[in-house]
């Protein structure tokens, strides 16, 4: 799972202890498969670039962790920066309900 920057880019937590800005741009596991395109009009924390903050401080936050595969991860790096912005104004976003609106909402890359 990886998060994508409102200017562009995307990127995944790659399971080490510190995430690489010169890769940035790359995914761990290749390229994505499926997306679930959210709407920056769903971000209800204050700020001129509240989207860029919230993913850019949950990547700092991770820079400190390591990668676990079944409790802290890259789907849990994600629900981070969805509570730091208020996400359709929720802060309870956890690998779960990702992955189940991921799984109900997310398309197939073409």
């Amino acid at each position: 799972m990886g998060r994508v920057r409102g200017e562009s880019g995307e990127s995944d937590h790659p399971g080490t202890t510190s995430l690489d800005p010169q890769k940035e741009d790359n995914m761990a596991f290749g390229k994505p498969a499926k997306y679930w395109k959210l709407d920056p009009a769903r971000v209800y924390a204050s700020g001129p670039n509240a989207w860029d903050t919230a993913v850019h401080d949950a990547s700092e936050e991770y820079k400190h962790r390591m990668h676990n595969l079944c409790c802290d991860n890259c789907h849990s790096h994600v629900a981070l920066a969805l509570n730091l912005m208020r996400y359709n104004n929720s802060t309870n976003w956890n690998m779960v309900t990702l992955c189940f609106f991921c799984l109900l909402y997310g398309k197939y890359v073409r």
